[in-house]
């Protein structure tokens, strides 16, 4: 939802250009790397469904202190949050698709997660959308406030609901 407002923030608080392509090569390079890393360390320690629960649990928090410290916080601040939110996608990116490759048919495994990841997209498109819609409207507090209310309400359906152990499709277990 709010992705592609952290940039014009970071811009908006005094951030140069450069430093903002940095942050996004770079740093994003970095973190994304290390979230991947992460991601399947906790996948591989605690299961798909755990990791999950923790990557998106850090995104909520991260989230919310973007919310909080939007318009005060010192921009090196925001854009460590950056980092840290960046990373934390990483690493649930790792533990949804490991959750997803276990829903796909052994028959049509490739097409199955490629419909899944069209659908990923095509959600991206629809939530960047309307996030830059609330954040010019709202204002970047509000706009972060409403995607952590929004991630800590993920996070409440992940843990109230039981992760599955065998996936069934089309007869077939898993």
């Amino acid at each position: 939802l709010v992705l592609g407002s952290v940039g014009p923030l970071l811009v908006d608080r005094g951030v140069s250009l450069e430093q903002l392509a940095y942050l996004g090569g770079a740093g994003g390079a970095a973190a994304g790397l290390a979230g991947t890393a992460l991601g399947g360390l906790l996948v591989r320690q605690a299961g798909a469904w755990r990791a999950l629960q923790a990557a998106i649990g850090l995104q909520a928090l991260l989230l919310a202190a973007l919310a909080a410290t939007a318009a005060a916080a010192p921009p090196a601040w925001l854009q460590a949050l950056a980092v840290l939110l960046y990373l934390a996608l990483a690493a649930g990116f790792v533990a949804v698709y490991s959750l997803l490759m276990d829903c796909t048919s052994p028959h049509q495994a490739g097409l199955d997660f490629t419909i899944f990841q069209c659908a990923d997209a095509l959600v991206a498109v629809l939530a960047g959308v309307a996030g830059g819609w609330l954040s010019q409207r709202l204002g970047y507090g509000a706009s972060f406030a409403l995607a952590a209310a929004w991630t800590f309400c993920a996070v409440l359906f992940l843990f109230l609901r039981p992760a599955r152990t065998t996936l069934t499709y089309n007869g077939v277990s898993t």
